[in-house]
């Protein structure tokens, strides 16, 4: 179908869902619901997320939407959730159609709290963390990274800090001690560096994955990255291990976790969390 075309005449008819970096509407095709994702933040006006994301990965909307067909083919071979299926892409009106994922939607960061999502979750994760790349950047990779993973978040976090934090001396207290910490990942996987479990979609009875939606944010990266994070969305955690440790070793993540938390909190500027309870509380690896 002409995606532009079915945009320019049906847009007035569009049920809005919900804003953040993209505009999500409901539409029909047909008989079919399908969910438009179209991007509303401009590039010379990126949010300190979306910026570390392009500074660090080379990574930005356009390039995300013309790798998606390639992404979600790769996701499709996780046995464990589903993938929002793809129906197309434009260009010219920035956007992606899906076809809308039967599943109940669930707004918090943190998973809903059953073994059985963090056991399954678990096995998504371990499975994409056991396909291994050589470099970090995007998916598919396009070429090697002329910076180690290190110095290119280091880099951006100075900018950030610049940007936005430079008033605040805990911030500029903990990058002294952070920018020394021995960050080296052997190798890289595709991870989601802001999961949380409004990403996802889940069973009536909040006890199953049913599909993950929001494809925005997949990258190569450091999968202890990943870990530091989701680690923040989960209540027990050694569900979430065993379904992981299906596929491979869980790896040591307690010299790295400061490294990556620290990146995480620098990215929301706005958070009235105090810092150092960010770095320090929730520890379940």
């Amino acid at each position: 179908m002409d995606i532009g075309k079915y945009i320019a005449e049906s847009k007035g008819s569009f049920d809005l869902l919900g804003e953040s970096s993209n505009s999500v509407y409901r539409i029909m095709l047909g008989n079919e619901r399908c969910i438009l994702k179209k991007n509303r933040i401009p590039v010379d006006n990126l949010s300190p997320f979306w910026y570390s994301i392009k500074e660090v990965f080379g990574s930005d909307f356009n390039t995300q939407r013309k790798n998606i067909y390639s992404l979600t083919s790769f996701l499709n071979t996780n046995p464990h959730i589903k993938v929002a299926e793809l129906v197309g892409v434009s260009d010219e009106y920035c956007c992606q159609i899906f076809r809308e994922a039967g599943g109940v939607k669930y707004k918090p960061d943190e998973f809903p709290d059953k073994e059985e999502i963090e056991y399954q979750l678990g096995l998504y994760i371990g499975f994409l963390h056991s396909i291994r790349f050589d470099t970090f950047g995007t998916f598919p990779p396009e070429k090697k990274m002329e910076k180690q993973i290190k110095d290119a978040m280091i880099c951006c976090m100075e900018q950030v800090i610049d940007l936005y934090w430079q008033k605040n001396e805990d911030v500029q207290n903990t990058f002294r001690i952070i920018r020394e910490m021995k960050i080296s990942p052997e190798s890289y996987s595709l991870i989601m560096p802001d999961i949380s479990g409004n990403q996802f979609v889940y069973s009536d009875g909040l006890d199953a994955v049913t599909a993950v939606v929001d494809l925005d944010a997949y990258v190569i990266g450091p999968r202890e990255w990943e870990l530091a994070v989701v680690e923040q969305c989960l209540r027990n955690g050694s569900a979430f291990v065993k379904g992981y440790e299906s596929y491979q070793e869980f790896p040591d993540i307690t010299e790295s976790r400061s490294f990556y938390r620290f990146f995480s909190y620098l990215c929301d500027p706005w958070t009235e969390k105090d810092l150092n309870t960010f770095m320090t509380e929730h520890i379940l690896f």
